[in-house]
């Protein structure tokens, strides 16, 4: 944001503070602040909470604790027989307006980057999905084959919303003075906070299928940017793009993506999926029996891929990801098991892990994917 914008968030978090404390948060870094915000507005909620500690057990639960419904009629002019309730249900959370004051951006009415993660964490369902069908000849969405770098921007941030799942989310529009933020999507996304809309390509009758088209053709896409930043639809984007990328500190690295949190195997992750029904099995079967564990050695390294970081022009990336690719059309849709055997494929790749675990990140947040279905 803008250096008086700013300011007037820096007093706003320091509001009622003493001097000094209220000095030394004015001028912390942003990660700081950020935690001082969380200690001073709110706590981290898990998926697993009750009302007994003061924690919220259901989405509902959790916008009756967040929404000031005095602030909230006032805000958008809500007459007394309107339900603040239903108005935030409706609208309020498909165009991320904040639910309270202290959750209010500059502009008094929407999110503030910070109140977004906190209500992502708190388990409310903010962003929205497209309600209609996008028509191929629409103008109003990009062709992925003829996407430019007009404005020189250095990152792609890209993420794709497929079926009835997931909801595509804002950011922080700070963000974009380094960065274009596409998704692609078969259905027309009215409320795109920043995001450019992309056609889709590749057609299937597996909306998971879909996504990985669109995720292991990154390069093909986007190689008019220096990086490419991917989220899954149910991942949050926490941090300025740039940041994360300067974060992960070899700056020779192609590409970058998480360590498993709980297992490091193919065969580990194939039976996983197996139990919780994430894959038929005898798909699951068919897709080890065509690696050649003795040769690829493939099987001592597991990663989890909702969020990565490469360099498309890299050639060991776009071999390693036409690689990918053309092992996952033949077999499992669960990318996390053909990943290990493409690198292994490509040994000249740069490859970086990021520093944490997703689950201990905080730059991004992974939430519960949900179908369309689910109701307050």
């Amino acid at each position: 944001m803008g250096l008086s914008k700013s300011i007037r968030r820096r007093l706003q978090i320091i509001e009622g503070d003493s001097i000094s404390t209220s000095f030394k948060i004015f001028f912390a870094d942003r990660k700081t602040r950020r935690a001082y915000e969380y200690n001073k507005f709110g706590r981290y909620l898990n998926e697993s909470t009750t009302s007994s500690d003061g924690r919220w057990r259901t989405e509902t639960d959790a916008i009756n604790a967040n929404l000031d419904p005095i602030w909230y009629a006032q805000t958008h002019n809500l007459s007394q027989t309107q339900s603040c309730f239903d108005h935030y249900c409706d609208e309020g959370r498909k165009f991320a307006f904040a639910p309270n004051s202290a959750l209010a951006g500059e502009d008094g009415k929407s999110l503030s980057a910070w109140g977004l993660e906190y209500l992502v964490r708190c388990g409310i369902k903010i962003g929205c999905r497209g309600e209609r069908a996008l028509s191929p000849d629409d103008s109003q969405a990009l062709d992925p084959f003829k996407i430019t770098n007009s404005s020189g921007k250095k990152i792609a941030v890209v993420t794709a919303i497929f079926g009835d799942y997931d909801n595509l989310m804002p950011f922080d529009p700070a963000w974009k003075s380094a960065a274009e933020f596409f998704v692609f999507s078969e259905k027309k996304i009215e409320s795109l906070s920043g995001w450019q809309q992309v056609h889709s390509p590749y057609h299937h009758i597996d909306p998971r299928r879909r996504a990985r088209f669109i995720k292991l053709c990154l390069p093909v896409f986007f190689d008019n940017f220096e990086w490419v930043l991917w989220v899954d639809g149910n991942v949050l984007l926490c941090r300025d793009p740039q940041a994360i990328i300067a974060g992960i500190g070899d700056t020779t690295f192609d590409f970058a993506a998480f360590k498993h949190s709980s297992r490091n195997s193919v065969i580990s992750e194939a039976a996983a999926c197996a139990q919780l029904g994430k894959e038929n099995a005898i798909e699951l079967a068919e897709h080890l029996a065509r690696i050649d564990f003795s040769s690829k050695k493939p099987a001592d390294n597991l990663y989890e891929t909702m969020a990565m970081v490469l360099r498309p022009s890299s050639l060991p990336v776009q071999k390693m990801f036409a690689t990918w690719w053309g092992l996952l059309s033949k077999g499992s849709k669960r990318d996390q098991l053909s990943l290990p055997l493409a690198m292994a494929e490509v040994p000249e790749i740069k490859f970086a892990p990021f520093t944490e675990t997703i689950d201990h990140s905080a730059e991004f947040f992974r939430t519960k994917h949900y179908a369309k279905t689910d109701k307050i």
